[in-house]
């Protein structure tokens, strides 16, 4: 006859069918079981009956205590089953050192409770009987052999009120996140990086303006008498129009200057023109935005840029009476200045933080973040660095954090016609005229 003796856990009888029930003989694999409640167990359960969160659980270990109180007497051991006995074993062990465990776990005062009857045992076996595999585990490095109870016996547990009520808050927790705006930061036209060009060695603008000067700057002759006198431009008339012009070309020369230092700049500078985009279930309202640039950029909004006035317009030359009868036109010398773009940033006195707020970003409907300036602080140099981007608003659970990263290879100073290339990886567009363009469009208004 196989005889076992069966250390079982608290777990045992606060998750299964009361113990009286159990085929404790098919679980443990005996034909003669002797049930050991050890000291811990005992405790644990009487602590459960009443400060256990679960009402489920403090009714059944008051129906433990209830069943224990009933069949426990005076006899050291009593039966509750043919061949299977139940035994309370009061007694606390206190050398957990000596066995390489802890008194201060549980676990650990359950295997000292099992060595110490292994120990005292010559002819039945010791096994440990759990619903927790930690416990299974420990066991089996102390050399117990572990058991669990079948686990279609299991009670499932019923909420009680609080867990119904933590159970219906997760679910409206759920629902609202459902509802959630997913915000995303993307290129103006698509996620593909972008490349601008950029010439690093600037045009000399002194012979630029000589080039576009020289065109109106020769003396206006004068003319031949015609065939009558009252027909010809007076002499009056031709000084004080060359008088007039002599300050439209000082004018232009200033005005051609800004126009120069104002194209440089949008060379060396990157406009990040990037747009939020909502592919959630619900509007994000007041995103602020933040970016934050390392020591080879500074940022600035669009209005650094220097503010152009319109271009001076030259002065009416004048015509004989053949010129207004025929009606010549007159020649014309018209520039219009540039409108810089509007910008909502605000920038931090190092030049190195820059914030905005965007209003409101609904579903499908991406909205333009207010553009931004990058300048670079060494044109000259090799860089590699990032942007740093911070998306937070009420709706978003927590902020959405960005890296864009740039890289920006210096052109060969040696080359006049070495082109420095300008890359934005991930969700940055690019853009800024080079000279040429800047110039084509001067010329298109002439």
């Amino acid at each position: 006859m196989v005889r076992k003796v069966a250390i079982v856990d608290t777990m045992v009888f606060l998750h299964w069918p009361i113990f009286s029930d159990l085929d404790w003989k098919a679980i443990v694999d005996a034909d003669h079981v002797e049930i050991v409640i050890p000291s811990v167990v005992f405790y644990e359960i009487d602590g459960h009956k009443d400060g256990h969160p679960q009402s489920t659980i403090r009714k059944r270990a008051r129906a433990v205590l209830k069943k224990i109180e009933e069949l426990i007497g005076s006899e050291e051991k009593v039966a509750i089953a043919p061949h299977v006995v139940l035994h309370l074993d009061t007694r606390i062990f206190e050398d957990f050192a000596t066995h390489g465990l802890s008194g201060v776990i549980a676990d650990d005062k359950l295997l000292l409770a099992a060595i110490h009857r292994r120990d005292e045992e010559d002819n039945d076996e010791v096994v440990i009987v759990s619903g927790d595999s930690t416990v299974r585990v420990k066991a089996k490095r102390n050399r117990f052999i572990a058991y669990e109870p079948p686990e279609r016996d299991r009670f499932e547990d019923p909420l009680d009120s609080f867990q119904r009520t933590v159970q219906g808050l997760n679910e409206q927790l759920a629902e609202l996140r459902k509802k959630d705006p997913v915000i995303s930061i993307s290129h103006r036209s698509g996620d593909v990086a972008e490349k601008v060009l950029a010439r690093a060695i600037p045009f000399d603008s002194r012979s630029f303006k000589r080039e576009r000067v020289n065109t109106h700057t020769a003396e206006l002759p004068v003319k031949p008498l015609p065939r009558m006198n009252e027909w010809r431009i007076s002499a009056d008339e031709i000084e004080r129009y060359n008088a007039q012009r002599g300050e439209f070309f000082v004018e232009l020369d200033s005005y051609l200057e800004a126009v120069w230092v104002n194209a440089y700049k949008r060379e060396m500078t990157i406009f990040m023109d990037a747009v939020l985009s909502n592919t959630g279930h619900g509007p994000a309202t007041d995103l602020h935005i933040t970016v934050v640039a390392p020591d080879e950029a500074e940022l600035f909004d669009c209005n650094f840029l220097p503010r152009l006035k319109d271009a001076p317009k030259p002065p009416k030359q004048p015509r004989d009476l053949l010129e207004s009868i025929s009606f010549l036109p007159s020649p014309r010398f018209a520039m219009k200045a540039p409108t810089p773009p509007k910008s909502d940033w605000t920038i931090s006195t190092g030049k190195r933080i820059a914030k905005t707020v965007v209003p409101k970003v609904i579903q499908h409907s991406p909205v333009d973040i207010p553009l931004l300036c990058i300048m670079l602080t060494d044109p000259m140099t090799d860089l590699n660095f990032h942007l740093e981007i911070r998306i937070a608003c009420v709706e978003l659970r927590e902020p959405l954090d960005k890296k864009l990263h740039f890289i920006y290879r210096a052109p060969d100073v040696s080359n006049p016609d070495t082109i420095a290339v300008a890359e934005f990886e991930a969700h940055c567009k690019l853009f800024a005229k080079t000279m040429e363009e800047e110039y084509a469009d001067l010329d298109s208004e002439d």
